[in-house]
């Protein structure tokens, strides 16, 4: 399951007190929404909400706005997670720097890309301020909070491995971006 689906929908207070058949039910929709990705015509989930557009679409609209005067909105939202360490929060636990940094690391990309998700749910050519706004808000609210701690032993092992042993990161940024290639060492 990719990192969009997981951050972007966030699970509720009600699935964690789920048992049974009914926790069951809800692991796969979860993991059915995050193979969605794979398919370039199904629209992908925002806000545990399915969007109007496909990714296909998301991927068409310009995101210039970004990286010309949306900059400040992003580097203001980094600049307040670094100063009041924000990104080093779990849940209600602290995070290892390393893993910290990393997760910090990924919300650039992830707020163009989720701007890019919201713009194309209106109907938008173009990324505007609203789109990156609303972006930053629902990254705020979850991403670097996701405590792998929360996760069953094997998934949060599967997951610190990932986010810490791969270049995962470096290749969700640049697809996410659409740049070049990871070096091989």
């Amino acid at each position: 399951m990719g990192i969009k689906p997981l951050v972007l929908n966030p699970t509720t207070t009600d699935e964690g007190l789920l048992r049974g058949r009914k926790l069951e039910v809800a692991k796969n929709k979860r993991i059915s929404i995050g193979n969605r990705y794979q398919k370039a015509d199904r629209a992908p989930y925002v806000d545990n909400s399915e969007l109007r557009a496909t990714f296909e679409q998301v991927a068409n609209v310009d995101a210039s706005f970004v990286e010309g005067e949306g900059a400040g909105g992003i580097k203001s939202f980094l600049y307040a997670k670094i100063q009041g360490h924000r990104y080093l929060l779990a849940g209600e636990k602290s995070m290892p720097f390393v893993e910290a940094i990393l997760k910090l690391a990924i919300n650039y990309p992830m707020a163009i890309w989720t701007s890019q998700a919201l713009a194309a749910d209106r109907g938008a050519a173009a990324v505007e301020n609203e789109d990156l706004r609303r972006a930053l808000r629902l990254l705020d609210r979850s991403l670097g909070q996701l405590a792998t701690s929360r996760l069953p032993k094997k998934q949060a092992r599967i997951c610190d491995f990932i986010m810490l042993e791969t270049d995962f990161v470096v290749c969700a940024r640049n697809e996410l971006l659409g740049v070049g290639e990871v070096e091989q060492e």
